[in-house]
């Protein structure tokens, strides 16, 4: 439940952020996310956090997806020089 309860928050988090910035409050994430503040910071330890984690799964995402296209392309020998 607790991975549920984070992805829940990121999800709302990156919601909240794209459309009103970062002065978006504790209480409407939680409430965007369907928990508790006190849930909130159970998971993280203020807005700070949130906003990093939020980024990093983006990169992650975009990253990872290119890492492991990369990551085939050497593994297959596909596209590489000789």
């Amino acid at each position: 439940m607790l991975a549920r309860e984070s992805t829940r928050l990121l999800r709302a988090t990156h919601k909240l952020f794209l459309k009103q910035g970062f002065g978006i409050g504790m209480d409407h994430i939680a409430a965007e996310a369907g928990v508790s503040k006190v849930t909130v910071y159970n998971h993280f330890t203020g807005k700070e956090e949130l906003f990093t984690e939020v980024v990093n799964d983006a990169l992650e995402q975009a990253l990872g997806r290119t890492m492991r296209a990369m990551q085939e392309r050497l593994r297959t020998g596909d596209g590489l020089p000789a």
